[in-house]
This record gives C-alpha cells, structure tokens and sequence, in this order.
C-alpha cells in the first residue's frame, strides 16, 4: 500500500512516509494468533477478567451522564481521581507524588508508556527492558524509534530481575529502563535489595525508569512488591505507569496513569493533549469509584485470584512442572494474576510439540479445547513455558486442569505418538 504522504510534494509529507515505512509491519502478537472461543472451550490466555462491574461503579457512571458531564475533563484527568491515584500510591507503595502536577489520567497503561518513550528517547537510543516481557513494549520502542535491548529473566533466579543483566547490556547510547513489577508473564517481584542495585547503577549511568505496576494489585493476599519509585535515590527519575484494566476490570474503558517528576510528566501530559487532549469523562469517574468505593468487591476478587492460583499450582505440581509462582515476594506469595509454567518436563508432549511453546499452546487447544498463551508470546525468554491466566471462573479453570491433566496422560499413553 501507498502511503497519501508518500505521494504529496512536501519535505514533512516526505518525512512521515519515510518514518512510516522504516516501521515494517506491526506485531505485538508475536505470531501467535488468538483463537475464537467456541462453546466448550476454556480460554486461560485472557489479559484481563470478568468484567461484570459492581453497582457502584456503574451508578457512578450513570449519574455522570445524568448530569451531562460529557465534556472534556480537565486536560491532566479530573482532580479528584489524580488525588485518589496520589493516595493510592502513597498508601500502597510508599510513592509520594503531588496530585495536583505530578498525576495524569492516561487512556491506560500503554497509552502512558508509549507517550513516556517518545518523549525520552532519541532515533537509536537504546531502552533496556525485561525478557520476557508484555508483548506490546516491543512495539511501542519501535514506534518511538529506539532500539529495544533484553535483560533475561533467568528461571534459576526465579525470573527476578538482576543489576548484572541489567549492567553487562548498558552502552553509551542507553537512555530508558523499563521495569514491569509484578512481572507480565512470569508474576515475579524484584527484592528490595535487588531493586537498590539497580536503581544505583541507573543513577551512575543517568537512566530515566519507566516503573510498569499495571499489576500491583494482584498480588496474593495483602503482599505489595517494592516500587523502585519508593526509593530515594530512584524517585527522581522514575515515571510510574499504572493502569485500571486487569485486576479493577475496566479493561475496554481504557484508563490509566502515569505520575512522576513534574518536569517529565508536564512534558508527557503535553505530549498526551495533543494527541487525545482528555481521557474519557466516563472512564475516569469509572476509575474513581474503583478507588473510592468498592473495597468489599476488590477484596473478594482479590481473595478469588487467590482461590484460582492453589487450584493451577495443586495441577503443576501433580504433573511436575516448575512454576516460579512460590516465590516473587519475600514470603514467597505469588506476584500476580497469571502462572507461568514451565511445560517442557512433559516429555510426550515436548516429543509431539519439539519443546515449541506455540506448538504446546496449538497441542493443548486441539486435544483439550484449553488455551493457553504460549511464553514465546512474551519473548525468547519464554520458549518452553505457558502463561496461564487466573482471571477465568474457578469452576472453569478446575475443568481446565483437569483436561491438562488427562491431555498429558493420553500423550504419555501413546508414547508421544500422535
């Protein structure tokens, strides 16, 4: 396809035709194609749960609506929902930002990252991200012109991220640290200890921190993880992106934050005006009653993530697959809504699949009508691994366990033989 700017005779024409055209074909699915559920199969590769909304939030909405709030907020977010989101973080995890400059209501967490990189980096400048990692941070450093370099998560440290990995990729063109905590797909947490390490050597070499904690409320139990914007030597360069999708279950509104040092974020926020001015006025006063009154309903979905976690560790551990999901925290509680398991100890399988994690995901939806998310989904770092979500109903997640179950023993059966 021609691009229209291609063809019109102007040097900034020429220049985003060019621009375009350096992009290549975009694909945050890393191949992998998700399947159209039909009745009967149960769906684990979901990013996000039930999305039935407690009355509140949906009088809430309504209300707005009723008293014909469908304007433009004011440009940063409503104030009362920045000042929540200020409360939240302070609560939460010991991050202390002034609502008022130091907040933006974003159209989710991407939406933040996205703006942050393009305001951060420079063509060719380097942004250090964790493998693996969400799949679409990929291709939001490729839009913004940078170049994308991996930190592996190790299984042998429990998928934390290590300063050393962090230390050894460093060049003289790296700019951005992206941290992802808890970690998308593999649920770990860094230490505290670890995240001083690295927030020392981002100070030595002046990176700017982008702190993903779209997942922060997932954890099991009342645990949080350690925010590196909870340090002081890291505060001041670090740009916190949360969003209200997964666990608060407003996934399709699209609403989320970034908060940080005003300078970077007034920056951001004026990046974010001029592409969609406001978040929408429904989605924010959505949010706000997510933070402001519905503890009782969060607290049972929390308790539900915690339900659906022992019922997939009980199935890996019968079938023998290491998981890092006892570990993450400090007291060994899992980090957040998925399990990330390590499938390649099923030696039928692997003998049909060739140890592909796409192959595995292919495998398990034909022969048990259960999907799953291949960890190649998520980078190199994920080949040989599954990342199965716990957003799905107990009753359905027990079904899927146990078609793992008989799928596994009808391979081992047959001898790996189809």
């Amino acid at each position: 396809m021609t691009l229209r700017a291609a063809t019109l005779n102007s040097p900034t024409a020429a220049a985003v035709a060019e621009r375009a055209a350096a992009w290549g074909p975009l694909d945050a699915g890393s191949g992998w194609p998700r399947c159209i559920a039909h009745e009967g199969q149960l769906d684990l590769s979901a990013d996000y749960g039930d999305t039935t909304l407690p009355e509140a939030v949906v009088k809430t909405v309504e209300d707005s609506l009723l008293r014909g709030e469908t304007h433009y907020t004011d440009r940063p977010g409503l104030p009362a929902l920045r000042e929540a989101v200020a409360r939240k973080l302070a609560a939460d995890l010991h991050i202390h930002v002034d609502w008022r400059n130091e907040v933006v209501i974003s159209c989710g967490e991407q939406e933040g990252v996205f703006l942050a990189l393009q305001v951060l980096i420079r063509p060719g400048d380097e942004v250090l991200a964790p493998d693996p990692r969400p799949e679409w941070l990929d291709e939001s450093v490729r839009l913004a012109r940078g170049v994308l370099t991996a930190a592996p998560l190790l299984p042998k440290d429990g998928f934390e991220l290590k300063a050393e990995q962090i230390a050894a990729r460093l060049t003289d063109r790296s700019r951005v640290l992206v941290l992802v905590q808890p970690s998308n797909p593999t649920g770990a947490a860094i230490s505290a200890g670890e995240l001083g390490r690295i927030a020392a050597l981002a100070a030595d070499r002046n990176l700017t921190i982008i702190a993903d904690e779209a997942l922060d409320e997932s954890f099991a139990g009342q645990a949080r993880h350690t925010s590196i914007a909870s340090l002081p030597e890291a505060a001041g360069r670090t740009i916190v992106v949360g969003s209200f999708s997964k666990f608060f279950g407003l996934a399709s509104w699209r609403v989320g934050y970034f908060a940080g040092p005003k300078d970077a974020v007034t920056t951001i926020r004026d990046m974010k005006q001029a592409m969609t001015i406001c978040t929408s006025a429904m989605a924010q006063y959505a949010a706000l009653a997510m933070l402001t009154q519905v503890n009782d309903w969060l607290t049972a979905r929390r308790n539900a993530l915690d339900q659906a976690r022992e019922i997939v560790l009980a199935a890996l551990d019968a079938l023998g697959l290491p998981h890092p999901a006892r570990g993450g925290l400090a007291d060994g509680r899992q980090a957040s809504p998925y399990v990330f398991a390590d499938v390649r100890p099923l030696r039928a399988v692997s003998a049909l699949t060739g140890g592909s994690s796409v192959a595995f995901a292919d495998w398990l939806r034909t022969e048990a009508e259960v999907t799953v998310a291949p960890g190649s989904r998520f980078g190199l770092g994920g080949e040989g691994f599954v990342r199965i979500s716990l957003w799905p109903p107990l009753s359905d997640l027990e079904q899927a366990m146990r078609r793992l179950r008989w799928a596994a023993a009808r391979a081992q059966a047959m001898g790996g033989v189809r």
